[in-house]
């Protein structure tokens, strides 16, 4: 089953030029535009399920990581390995983050 999750995750994947790794899980949503001027809000749809929404990265990690409680309805296409891949990938992008901020304390102090 396992396989089949990554095999589901590579094929809907899209990985732009401007790709920051910070932000791993808009790779699994099609942004069709922009909404408005700062700031990371657009209009998308969920390259597993076709859900059109709006909204920010919190939205899209939401629905993509079943976040009860969020407003947002859950991927019906992610199952427990889906879940556990997509869960990894954005752990590593939280882990990243930490060991900037713990570089900037460091230049800081």
């Amino acid at each position: 089953m396992a396989d089949l999750a990554v095999q589901m995750l590579n094929d809907v994947r899209v990985i732009p030029p401007n790709d920051d790794p910070m932000w791993p899980l808009w790779r699994y949503v099609n942004k069709i535009v922009k909404i408005g001027g700062h700031g990371r809000n657009a209009r998308m749809i969920c390259r597993l399920c076709d859900l059109d929404f709006s909204g920010s990265y919190s939205r899209v990690r939401a629905h993509l990581l079943k976040v009860s409680n969020s407003g947002m309805k859950p991927c019906p296409k992610v199952c427990i390995d889906v879940l556990i891949l997509l869960k990894d990938e954005q752990d590593k992008a939280d882990a990243m983050l930490v060991d900037d901020l713990e570089v900037l304390d460091n230049e800081a102090a």
